[in-house]
């Protein structure tokens, strides 16, 4: 057919992967994680640039895990993990 000439050969999509909804993971997966505490606010201290960025960017992907965490125990369990206290 000369409509399908010149159409390259897609390939097949992945196949649908089924995963139970049903099961419950273990306790221990289902406990809200503790925030680290945050550095004294009375203190001062003379970092490094290089170092400080690292510091920076390890916070940061602590942060960012722990809320994911957080995100993902509260889908399977509404309300478990409350708002930290301010």
């Amino acid at each position: 057919m000369a409509g399908c000439a010149g159409h390259p050969n897609k390939p097949a999509p992945a196949p649908a992967v089924a995963v139970n909804t049903e099961s419950t993971p273990s306790a221990d997966l289902l406990i809200c994680p503790k925030r680290a505490d945050a550095f004294p606010l009375d203190q001062t201290a003379t970092i490094p640039p290089s170092v400080r960025s690292v510091m920076i960017a390890l916070a940061s992907a602590y942060g960012a895990a722990v809320d994911q965490l957080d995100r993902l125990i509260e889908w399977h369990d509404p309300g478990a993990c409350s708002a930290p206290a301010k």
